[in-house]
């Protein structure tokens, strides 16, 4: 029998048991249980702007055999993540002025030419007013969930949702994108080469690998001076009076947890997602037993947490917030709800990887996390955008990446210095190859 895919709005026609055949081995994010959390959320106000929430669905009879999550969106004001505009063109120039207000006259010249460039695109319609994101939603991956088959099916399967996504960016007329594909997802990546989708490196995410067994061993394995510097982190949280403890019942502290994330990520701009109360109560609700939050708490007060997603062998540090205020302010909470308690955590659970998100790198790097490349591949149903676009695209994202080489190496705290293993070989098109932008060895 043939494989079929559609698009849906929801996956509300297919049972748990049928998607969990398809979602097994997929990571936390590409699980049934997310999908039906962002089945039943607001997310429009979750990412602050329109968007059209869709599902390629490949289908074998009445069984599914993948899903594959997208959003569709031409919005001005959604996260900049999740706007072509945004991430390539305006929202990194505020960034580097706050970074370096030295450079002011030299990045408002370089924004000139920017503006001018995007002004450029627009009169002659290449368009970068939106795209058709592959990506599950309020997370930084894509992929495509595909149930246990013989491999030949697998890649037809995955060439089929591929196939169907394209069909939805002929019809809006928009880019396509599969977003925040990672460096190791070797099928993926090869058949959308083929596809003749564009390689444009994203950003490193910090990737900290767990070839021990306790917390002991972890720390182990730096100097003895970094060994000191945790150490104290850990001893001056808790001198400080806090403790930390784990939760899977969300919904008991998902006011404490909208408020500590505002606090934390309002520092940062309006650039972020929205997380009330409601968002976490459905996370808790329909992500159990993969969602739970490390809550650091003073007396009874809550003043920190981390979120955290698991699932096989990967957990996710996903969200943090945490108080400014007094001693609790001073104290290294963060350290220990980012680093130290997730680390204890992941180990209690069986995790070989721990994801540390993509921010503060250096800190990340120092406590043995290493970068792991993550991935857009962009494909334009119109030649026209791929040749006014394609230039200016290739050449930020290479750019971006000589700017975050640094981030590849092993932390200069570890005991032992190693050769890091070699970057994932190069793909190649079957037929006519993809444009890429090589990754640095890690």
């Amino acid at each position: 029998m043939d494989f079929m895919a559609r698009v849906l709005d929801s996956l509300d026609s297919f049972s748990d048991a049928q998607l969990d055949r398809v979602t097994a081995s997929a990571g936390v994010f590409f699980d049934r249980r997310w999908f039906r959390m962002i089945d039943a959320i607001d997310l429009e106000s979750l990412v602050r702007g329109h968007l059209t929430k869709r599902y390629v669905v490949v289908s074998r009879g009445a069984e599914p055999v993948a899903v594959c999550p997208f959003i569709v969106t031409r919005s001005d004001s959604i996260y900049f993540f999740y706007s072509l505009k945004k991430f390539f063109f305006t929202s990194w120039q505020a960034e580097l002025l706050r970074l370096n207000p030295e450079k002011a006259n030299f990045i408002r010249w370089v924004s000139g030419i920017v503006a001018a460039y995007l002004g450029f695109a627009r009169a002659t319609g290449a368009g970068t007013q939106g795209w058709v994101l592959a990506v599950s939603a309020l997370s930084h991956r894509g992929d495509v969930a595909i149930a246990t088959l013989p491999p030949a099916d697998t890649e037809r399967v995955r060439h089929a949702a591929i196939d169907a996504l394209k069909d939805v960016a002929k019809h809006e007329n928009l880019p396509l994108c599969f977003f925040g594909v990672e460096q190791g997802k070797a099928e993926l990546r090869q058949s959308l080469a083929e596809q003749h989708f564009a390689e444009l490196f994203l950003v490193h995410d910090n990737l900290l690998e767990l070839p021990v067994r306790s917390f002991a061993e972890y720390l182990d394995l730096f100097r003895s001076d970094a060994r000191r510097l945790f150490n104290r982190e850990i001893k001056q949280a808790r001198e400080a009076g806090v403790r930390f403890e784990t939760t899977r019942d969300l919904d008991s502290v998902s006011g404490s947890l909208e408020r500590l994330y505002d606090a934390t990520y309002s520092k940062y701009g309006e650039e972020h997602f929205h997380h009330p109360a409601s968002f976490w109560s459905a996370l808790g609700q329909h992500v159990a037993p993969h969602a739970e939050a490390i809550v650091a708490y003073h007396g009874r007060e809550p003043v920190g947490f981390s979120a955290l997603l698991h699932k096989n062998e990967d957990l996710y540090f996903w969200r943090v917030g945490r108080s400014y205020d007094g001693e609790v302010g001073e104290a290294p909470v963060y350290f220990n709800l980012a680093f130290y308690e997730p680390v204890k955590r992941a180990l209690e659970l069986g995790a070989k990887r721990l994801w540390l998100g993509s921010g503060a790198w250096e800190a990340k790097r120092r406590r043995g996390a290493t970068g792991h490349a993550l991935f857009s591949y962009i494909w334009f149903p119109r030649r026209w955008s791929r040749w006014v676009l394609m230039p200016y695209l290739d050449n930020f994202t290479r750019i971006s990446h000589e700017q975050l080489a640094t981030a590849t190496q092993p932390s200069a705290y570890l005991k032992a210095r190693v050769d890091p293993p070699h970057a994932p070989a190069p793909l190649h098109a079957t037929t006519q190859p993809a444009r890429r932008v090589r990754i640095a060895s890690r």
